[in-house]
């Protein structure tokens, strides 16, 4: 007598939608895969929050906008990562066919979040830092391939599953024999603590192991000019016998001593950024935030700046600036370590030393958080008890 062998069959719907109820203040809201296995729904959130007007109904696709929100390479990733979602639950099907087993919700959640953790992390970092360019200064960029370049070096090839608590340990003391010192391991862990945590957003299904690993940073000794030295630099600045690269470095170390924009603004602020007597420009390094800054400039600062078109400061690279501010300041003798950064340390120190409101000095250098503002509190109370302690001479 013959036996039919049935096998199991495993039916599966598959929609990507978008949770339109949970929207948030940037009328964004998640992805979410939404499946119907053999008459069971699973829902799955990929990870990625999606303006409104980019998401596509019809083709279950996010679709750039020339002028809007989301740069066409992370709108190209969020889709692959739709992709990469529908194919992998397509083949979870046919697989327990071909096994002859019925696919169960649980399995089906538990393979897809395994799958995950057998691909390469980094090509996913490759694909990440072109992204993060769009974001972050150029500075940020080159810290980032550096902290890659070490990565590779360190574990040629490192799949998600790798991502756990030893590896992180591992990685450590490999960076300690290369003789770094501990914030220079810091910002490369702070580095990829921050790759890790974008594969998570792009839908990666891992735990970041930082939430179980403490970071150590060593608060370093910062410098800045006093009103006698700022004062010795202007009037060298007026004195007309500086090297014209001098004074090309000076005037705009200065510039900053006075509003404490970064280097990386100085390089791009215009002429058309002024406005009845404020300088109104987003920041490079938080531009991904939009938030516009408004500096009023005093005298001092309007002089620097003085009159044109096009960028206020015709400026060098930051290496041969501060190569250049060192000579200036021994002509000017100060003996003070200078970098241009200095300059605002300089402008926070001498703002709060003239009764500035902490709040408003936040807002002046841009910080997201006022615990970053409120080093310069803590350095100035610092200051002011060796001042006092020089009374007892």
């Amino acid at each position: 007598m013959k036996t039919t062998h049935k096998f199991a069959m495993n039916s599966i719907h598959i929609k990507i939608i978008i949770r339109g109820d949970k929207k948030n203040k940037l009328n964004s809201a998640g992805l979410c895969f939404k499946a119907t296995l053999n008459k069971h729904k699973v829902v799955i959130a990929l990870g990625i929050i999606c303006p409104l007007e980019n998401w596509d109904k019809a083709s279950e696709r996010i679709i750039y906008i020339s002028k809007g929100r989301v740069k066409k390479e992370l709108v190209q990733q969020w889709n692959d990562i739709i992709v990469r979602y529908i194919d992998r639950a397509n083949q979870l099907r046919f697989d327990y066919e071909m096994k002859d087993m019925v696919l169960t919700p649980e399995i089906f959640k538990k393979e897809i979040k395994e799958d995950s953790k057998t691909h390469s992390f980094y090509k996913f970092i490759e694909n990440l830092i072109p992204v993060l360019a769009l974001r972050w200064s150029v500075g940020s960029i080159r810290n980032y391939h550096t902290t890659f370049k070490k990565l590779r070096e360190f574990s040629p090839n490192t799949m998600y599953g790798d991502l756990n608590n030893t590896f992180l340990i591992r990685w450590e003391h490999n960076l300690k024999s290369r003789g770094l010192g501990v914030n220079s391991i810091w910002r490369h862990h702070k580095d990829l603590r921050l790759f890790i945590n974008e594969a998570i957003k792009f839908g990666i299904k891992l735990e970041n192991p930082y939430n179980k690993f403490k970071l150590i940073k060593v608060k370093g000794q910062r410098s800045w000019l006093s009103a006698d030295e700022v004062i010795r630099l202007r009037e060298l600045l007026l004195s007309g016998k500086l090297h014209p690269s001098h004074d090309k470095v000076l005037k705009y170390f200065l510039f900053s001593c006075f509003t404490g924009l970064r280097i990386s603004d100085v390089k791009t602020i215009r002429y058309a950024d002024l406005i009845d007597g404020q300088l109104i420009f987003v920041p490079k390094k938080t531009r991904r935030y939009q938030k516009i800054l408004r500096m009023p400039l005093n005298e001092t600062a309007e002089w620097l700046v003085g009159e044109g078109t096009g960028l206020i400061f015709d400026t060098f690279t930051e290496q041969v600036t501060n190569r250049i501010l060192k000579e200036v300041a021994s002509i000017a003798s100060i003996t003070k370590v200078i970098s241009f950064h200095v300059s605002r340390h300089t402008f926070a120190m001498r703002f709060l030393q003239r009764g500035g409101k902490i709040e408003v000095l936040q807002d002046l250098l841009g910080h997201g958080d006022i615990k970053t503002t409120m080093e310069y509190v803590h350095e100035l109370n610092s200051e002011a008890k060796i001042q006092i302690m020089y009374l007892d001479n």
